[in-house]
């Protein structure tokens, strides 16, 4: 079973609801020294508004579902090497199938998911 088919599993058995995820860059002429995947929900705030917020445990996943607007979205992100510079919006994605896919397709590596 390649990583991909493992994750595809994953997140059929866990609903693709939390997954975060992460790549090391190898490419040293790269800006970039690593990509990651991060869970994201838009949420009502206090004001009326919305805000979109990262996931970053089940537990947080759960406080906020019933101020969820919508489902989970997966954000790809690229930290760069540089200190004063944190990172970049690569793509969004409504399926953690797709966002899987993209990162290991742009790295050509496989996608260490450390969260579901």
């Amino acid at each position: 079973m390649t990583n991909f088919e493992y994750n595809i599993n994953m997140e059929e058995k866990n609903k693709g609801e939390l997954c975060n995820a992460f790549v090391i860059n190898n490419n040293s002429k790269s800006s970039y020294f690593a990509f990651e995947i991060i869970t994201m929900r838009e949420i009502e705030d206090f004001d009326g508004g919305t805000e979109i917020k990262h996931i970053e445990s089940k537990e947080e996943y759960h406080l906020y579902e019933e101020i969820s607007l919508d489902e989970p979205f997966y954000r790809v992100m690229a930290l760069y090497r540089e200190e004063s510079k944190k990172s970049r919006v690569l793509a969004e994605f409504h399926d953690v199938k797709d966002a899987v896919l993209f990162l290991e397709e742009l790295t050509g590596l496989p996608a260490y998911i450390y969260s579901y």
